[in-house]
């Protein structure tokens, strides 16, 4: 049995080899894993709705309530928190969301161990009240987060590897603190009740249907969520992982970056809607764990991330909302904030500008970064870019006085850089994009978005405005609209209008703009309060209808 779990380590080191040259990301440096932490990693293998029910005991092994819900992230691919249904002597009566890393999985039974019990924690700790319509704001999950931040609860939470959490009979507390073992499993957000994430619609990324998520397979030890389960008309369970999934945002479904055929032809179990519980053996079988394994690895699907899912792309963003994020690698490691994004004069977007180290701006060091290098989607609080804290050390350095309009080679060490880099992160059809857009280009220079706000701007020798905001295609990668907050002469409220950015002509060195409108245009043009631009997902239809506005006027 050890030496089957044995080739179970080489299946799973295959298989992060294998995505990175399929375009994944090569896995970190990390601690070499035990076999037995693997183990353990099997033997609390569960899919969700089975875990639903099962009971909460605490370290004397006195059942103390039950898990009412998981709150997953399939972005990141983890367990964001147990929800548990709790009531004691030490404990009041309540459904309270609990954080992966103080949930222990019960090796002598079905259920999980709570060993943080303490009545001067949960007289204070937050409970589920509006369940769960509230785990969709994100100042719940902050709160959440800060509060068991600074609860000395924390100290309760075990220092892991990456991936693996420590037996449930080691019960001797570490110093670790809750933030420093989040890393393991980076949110990209939001975490969503597991039952609402059942049910979504698969499709193929030309939707042709597939079937639907009947449900995911989890790792109370480690938190992980390695599967999801899709079932088709055949009667069959198939377990995919999630990084071969994007997720849309638009229509609340999956879209499968293979052909259905990949589907089709992938280890399956038995059973559609429901999973027999025969069934489940197979999920803690290392054998087929590694029959799984080596099927997926062979399939050459450039996955995006690895450890879960991306939101489909295509959303416009603020500029104002990429900049000032933090930047952290997918172990929590914080490599800097996004200060201001490097834009052609025709509005394609270069680089992000980072800043990281000094103190209150003196001493930071900036980089630029290209953004095909990163994971950007309007859920996230970090931006995450693939990369150690070390390498910061050999990257060049983006010089403060940069960026002048009339020098092509600027940014000549940065280009050099990343062409070399760039495919061992996001994978050649990433690097070969950025060569054809960034590395390879004549024109000369490049300014910083944030140094055209102010802009006055010009139709036909008029005034009409000045520029505010840009709105930018994060996939594309560039500036898709340039917002204009008009003069009071055109409209009384000074409303922001996007324009298109083909419609405007920059001329930094006389920091003037001209637009290819008029007036009549401007003021019948789809348009917004100033402080009110929309920043939701269903926001893409308002987006829909500038773009018909601009593009009917053609």
């Amino acid at each position: 049995m050890r030496a089957s779990r044995i080739v179970l380590i080489a299946a799973v080191i295959s298989m992060s080899a294998s995505l990175s040259m399929a375009g994944g990301r090569p896995e970190p440096e990390v601690d070499e894993v035990e076999p037995e932490a693997l183990e353990i990693e099997l033997e609390t293998r569960w899919i969700t709705r089975q875990l639903v029910g099962q009971t909460v005991r605490d370290q004397d092994g006195e059942p103390i309530g039950s898990i009412d819900e998981l709150l997953v992230d399939l972005s990141s691919g983890s367990i964001g928190y147990f929800v548990l249904e709790l009531e004691s002597e030490a404990i009041p009566f309540g459904r309270y969301p609990v954080p992966l890393q103080l949930v222990l999985p019960d090796l002598e039974a079905d259920g999980v161990i709570l060993p943080v019990t303490e009545p001067e924690i949960f007289n204070w700790a937050p409970r589920m009240i509006d369940f769960p319509e509230e785990t969709r704001a994100r100042a719940w999950i902050t709160e959440i987060d800060r509060f068991w931040r600074r609860s000395d609860a924390a100290l309760e939470a075990r220092a892991v590897a990456p991936g693996v959490r420590l037996h449930a009979e080691e019960m001797t507390p570490s110093a670790a603190r809750y933030s420093e073992v989040t890393g393991a499993h980076v949110r990209g957000g939001p975490v969503l009740e597991a039952e609402r994430l059942t049910g979504l619609a698969v499709y193929t990324a030309d939707d042709e249907p597939l079937g639907t998520v009947a449900d995911y397979v989890v790792s109370l030890n480690s938190g992980r969520v390695p599967y999801a389960l899709v079932a088709t008309a055949e009667d069959r369970l198939h377990p995919v992982p999630l990084p071969l999934f994007l997720r849309s945002v638009v229509d609340d479904s999956l879209v499968f970056q293979a052909s259905a055929e990949h589907l089709h032809a992938a280890p399956a179990l038995e059973g559609n809607d429901v999973m027999p519980e025969r069934e489940l053996a197979s999920l803690r079988d290392p054998q087929w764990e590694e029959a799984t394994l080596h099927y997926w690895a062979d399939i050459d699907v450039r996955t995006l991330h690895r450890y879960g899912m991306r939101l489909v792309p295509g959303l416009t963003l603020r500029h104002e909302t990429l900049v000032l994020q933090r930047i952290v690698n997918p172990f929590h490691q914080e490599l800097g904030s996004v200060e201001d994004i490097i834009i052609t004069h025709d509005g394609r977007v270069l680089y992000l500008e980072i800043g990281f180290g000094g103190f209150l701006g003196l001493g930071e060091n900036r980089y630029a970064i290209p953004i095909s290098a990163v994971d950007v989607d309007p859920y996230r609080e970090a931006i995450i870019l693939d990369l150690a804290r070390e390498e910061l050390d050999v990257m060049p350095l983006l010089e403060p006085d940069a960026l002048p309009t009339d020098d092509p080679d600027w940014d000549a060490a940065i280009r050099a850089y990343w062409r070399d880099r760039l495919s061992d992160i996001v994978g050649e059809a990433a690097s070969e994009a950025f060569i054809e857009a960034v590395a390879d280009r004549e024109e000369a220079g490049a300014i910083r978005a944030r140094s055209a706000f102010g802009v006055e701007v010009t139709a036909d020798g008029r005034p009409i405005g000045e520029i505010a905001e840009m709105l930018v295609d994060v996939e594309d990668p560039a500036v898709a609209f340039v917002v204009i907050e008009v003069v009071p002469e055109l409209d009384r409220d000074r409303q922001m209008v996007p324009i298109p950015v083909d419609r405007l002509v920059l001329d930094p060195p006389q920091d003037t703009a001209q637009a290819q409108v008029t007036p009549r245009q401007l003021e019948e043009a789809p348009s917004y309060l100033p402080g009110a631009y929309p920043v939701t997902v269903e926001d893409r239809l308002w987006l829909d209808q500038v773009r018909a506005y601009w593009n009917d006027l053609d």
